[in-house]
């Protein structure tokens, strides 16, 4: 077998007609027909996946409008971006840092959301197609264009391309040339960190976690740490702190544009450089993962627990509905496709809150509470899945659909709650407002009670597939990728249209400084949440006992 190739037991090839032998006979497929042939593989698949869920196809087509809304509000802001200022160095300055910025959001949320949701589009999974013939070189490419051509993909890089628009001279074509390795670190930055995160969850050798915990901190916490040291020694420290963080890994590429208009070609090269670097260092990483996985074959072994050992059923009380929430709650513990939000989920909140220390800006803080309180449920919306056929015995058993409905959200709000409350007191402590803690949990309130009662309700409509356990929790299975993000940013809508009374009070309160007001979004917070968990919990379980078989046949249809 050629080097770089995948191992693995290859198929015997046929010698009868129209067997795998015929098409031996005129020799392999080129490399252009073998990246065709996975994108129509890809492509068949999703297509199946929504002919056989028109919910599922409802969901792609709301979250294809939501980009697009996002994208052109984007492209919208930096056409206008370049048509302020003219082009003195102040204008210019502007919008160097507004580019870095943004350009690092984009590609740190293509690592991090991902993660959040059910994993990378993993259709293209390099462990079913290790027993063919195909180059690794050629599995990555297919991927890569995987995620160039569906909705996020195609919307980031014209968001990408727009960034023309805001200079004016050289600078634009130095940003076109620039859009094109930036989009690809986003989208190969968006596999490593999946293959990276879950091979540590799954190994058991502690050296292998260390050094993903070594790489996740180069990457992501030290040019961050790195450029809060330089901002507060610059004498303006936002403006120190941004242009610090222009030079790391993930923004260095967008910063070239903005020094060809501030007229220093040799340093524009030099980020060009730099980005490129990074860029064949994401590959070649990403490369030797993809390697080491295909060498790994099976599912991870269980781990024995001792007689007498009861977890969460010790604390939970004797009904099905007690039985179901400690059986969420080992989950979260025991099951590494829960495990992972422990380990993203915090990423977020860290991040925001450093960042909004380096630039002043406290508003980051103190939104990153409701933030969270909006993500954690999010777990829930493919809860019967990661239950898979299992689900079966929960049919048979007396419990209905409002316990499962009760037990759910009772064991992701005994996690959830607690992370809230503590996030939005660190948040607040950061930046010396712990007196917006009443709007702010209010709002919090809102939003994690809400999402809770609207994912009651969908997750009883939409059956996800999801990685079986054991195997890689951040692999998404066929068409699951896109189902479950557009599916949580519609959850995401719905849960801010239902909570806008709290959150319209919470900022309100804010803004003015009414401590009354902070206390009444406060009062209006908790009463929505509940009145939106309760009709949640009714309108789900009722959707779960019509609907059981039928969500038991889509859960084997599906593999999971």
């Amino acid at each position: 077998m050629a080097a770089g190739q995948l191992t693995g037991p290859g198929p015997a090839a046929a010698s009868g007609p129209g067997g795998p032998g015929e098409r031996g006979a005129t020799g392999p497929l080129s490399e252009r027909a073998t990246l065709a042939l996975l994108l129509r593989l890809r492509f068949q698949v999703l297509r199946n996946t929504l002919r056989a869920n028109v919910l599922q196809l409802v969901l792609v087509i709301l979250g294809g409008v939501q980009g697009s809304i996002v994208a052109v509000l984007a492209i919208v802001g930096l056409v206008a971006l370049g048509l302020l200022g003219g082009d003195t160095a102040g204008a210019l300055e502007t919008r160097q840092r507004t580019i870095v910025v943004g350009g690092l959001v984009l590609t740190l949320g293509w690592m991090i959301v991902p993660l959040i949701t059910s994993g990378v589009e993993n259709t293209l999974d390099p462990r079913r197609l290790a027993r063919f013939p195909l180059r690794v070189g050629t599995l990555l490419r297919a991927q890569v264009l995987v995620g160039l051509t569906w909705i996020p993909g195609i919307l980031t890089a014209l968001v990408a391309l727009a960034t023309a628009a805001v200079w004016r001279g050289p600078a634009v074509a130095v940003a076109l040339l620039c859009a094109v390795p930036g989009v690809l670190i986003c989208v190969v930055g968006s596999r490593l960190a999946a293959s990276l995160i879950s091979t540590a969850i799954a190994s058991r050798r502690i050296g292998l976690r260390v050094a993903v915990a070594v790489v996740a901190l180069a990457v992501l916490v030290l040019p961050i740490g790195g450029a809060i040291v330089i901002g507060m020694r610059a004498p303006e420290p936002v403006g120190g702190a941004v242009d610090a963080l222009a030079w790391s890994p993930l923004a260095v590429i967008w910063t070239a544009p903005g020094l060809v208009a501030e007229g220093r070609p040799a340093s524009a090269v030099l980020a060009i450089a730099l980005g490129l670097i990074v860029l064949a260092v994401l590959v070649l990483a990403w490369r030797a993962s993809v390697i080491a996985t295909t060498r790994t074959t099976g599912d991870a072994g269980g781990r024995s627990v001792a007689a007498g050992r009861l977890g969460p059923l010790r604390w939970m009380p004797a009904t099905p509905a007690g039985a179901i929430a400690a059986r969420s709650l080992a989950y979260w513990f025991r099951d590494t496709r829960y495990t992972r939000q422990l380990v993203v989920v915090p990423l977020m909140p860290a991040l925001l809150i450093l960042w909004a220390r380096i630039i002043d800006q406290p508003a980051l803080a103190i939104g990153v509470a409701p933030l969270v309180a909006g993500l954690l449920p999010l777990t829930m919306f493919a809860g019967l899945s990661y239950d898979g056929t299992a689900f079966a015995g929960q049919l048979m058993s007396p419990a209905t659909g409002r316990d499962d409905r009760v037990g759910r959200t009772a064991a992701i709000a005994l996690i959830a709650g607690p992370a809230t409350l503590v996030i939005a007191l660190v948040g607040l402590g950061v930046v010396g407002r712990v007196d917006l803690l009443p709007p702010v949990l209010g709002m919090s309130a809102a939003v994690l009670l809400g999402a809770l009662g609207v994912i009651a309700v969908s997750s009883a409509l939409v059956v996800v597939p999801v990685p079986r356990t054991g195997r890689n929790p951040f692999a998404g299975s066929a068409g699951a990728g896109m189902t479950s993000i557009v599916g949580s940013y519609a959850v995401t809508g719905i849960t801010g249209l239902l909570a806008l009374p709290a959150l319209g009070l919470g900022i309100a309160a804010i803004i003015i400084g009414a401590g009354w007001l902070g206390w009444l979004a406060l009062a209006v917070g908790v009463i929505e949440g509940v009145a939106l968990l309760i009709v949640g919990v009714r309108m789900g379980g009722g959707l779960l006992d019509r609907r059981g078989p039928e969500i038991l046949a889509r859960l084997r249809s599906t593999g999971a």
